[in-house]
């Protein structure tokens, strides 16, 4: 009988353990989570890019939109109308307009509990003519359902799209 009991709570705690570690941020794992992300950017992988914000997501443009709220679908519908754009110019310049994306990540911080995690990035991404685009983001990634997610998601950046 105490073997069993001694079991069970082994088993509790080795669940409760697992849950816990579930939901935790690590500075690898945030760096994977955006190499994924640079991957899915520069192939174009609107889908893939749309998973990696929680449904909850709330970003906010502090530069062209002045501070304007923007949720998961409209994010998602803008990324794919933008790579769409891309990839009609592409086929119209027979392969050509290659992307040019660079992502530096200057500051990872991970919150006490280690269940959220700030980044303070800077980025650019090019594909002349059909547009321009450089700023600065402060994104909130939590796990959510063991998968890296952002939550929140200021950016500070500017587009142009054609020629200017």
């Amino acid at each position: 009988m105490n073997k069993v009991v001694i079991a069970v709570a082994l088993c509790v705690a080795g669940g409760a353990y697992a849950y816990v570690s579930s939901k935790k941020v690590s500075e690898d794992g945030i760096k994977e989570f955006y190499k994924n992300d640079f991957d899915y950017t520069v192939q174009m992988k609107a889908d893939a890019l749309c998973n990696e914000y929680a449904d909850n997501f709330e970003g906010v443009s502090v530069s062209e939109q002045f501070g304007q709220k923007i949720s998961k679908a409209e994010t998602c519908d803008t990324q794919k109308k933008t790579f769409e754009a891309i990839k009609k110019q592409q086929d119209s310049a027979n392969g050509g307009g290659a992307i040019a994306y660079k992502v530096d990540i200057k500051t990872i911080t991970l919150d006490r509990d280690e269940r959220t995690a700030t980044v303070e990035l800077a980025y650019t991404f090019n594909m002349n003519p059909v547009i321009k685009s450089s700023g600065t983001r402060k994104d909130v990634i939590q796990k959510v359902d063991g998968q890296y997610q952002i939550v929140q998601s200021t950016d500070a950046g500017q587009t142009v799209y054609g020629s200017q």
